[in-house]
C-alpha cells in the first residue's frame, strides 16, 4: 500500500445516508443502499488509483431502504426496504443486465 494509490474514494450520487454497504464473495465489486432506497454498485479498483470512482450502476430499489446482500455470486443481489402503494418489501436484482432491465417484476 503506497501513499498514492491509497485511500480509493468511491462517491455515491446523491447526499443520502448510507445504512448498508457489501462486498461480493468474488471481491470484484461491492454495493451501497441509502436510505432512499438507492442502491449503487461499484467495482473495485485493487491497485488503488485515487479519484472518485462513481457507481457503474445506480438501481432504485426502494421508497425507504434497509439493506442489500450478494446472493451466493456477484451477480444476484438481493434488496430489503419498505415501499408506498405495496411495492416490494424484498427484491432479487441481476447484476449483468442494464439497471432498466435488472429490477425484478413485482
Amino acid at each position: 500500500m503506497t501513499p498514492s494509490t491509497f485511500p480509493v474514494r468511491y462517491k455515491q450520487p446523491s447526499a443520502g445516508r448510507v445504512l448498508s454497504v457489501r462486498v461480493s464473495p468474488c471481491g470484484e465489486k461491492f454495493g451501497a443502499i441509502e436510505q432512499s432506497g438507492l442502491l449503487c454498485l461499484w467495482r473495485l479498483h485493487p491497485g488503488g488509483g485515487g479519484g472518485a470512482a462513481t457507481p457503474s450502476a445506480s438501481l432504485q430499489c426502494h421508497g425507504r431502504g434497509a439493506d442489500l446482500c450478494f446472493a451466493g455470486s456477484s451477480v444476484v443481489l438481493a434488496s430489503a426496504g419498505s415501499s408506498s402503494g405495496g411495492g416490494p418489501s424484498v427484491a432479487l436484482w441481476d447484476a449483468l443486465l442494464p439497471p432498466a432491465q435488472a429490477k425484478p417484476e413485482p
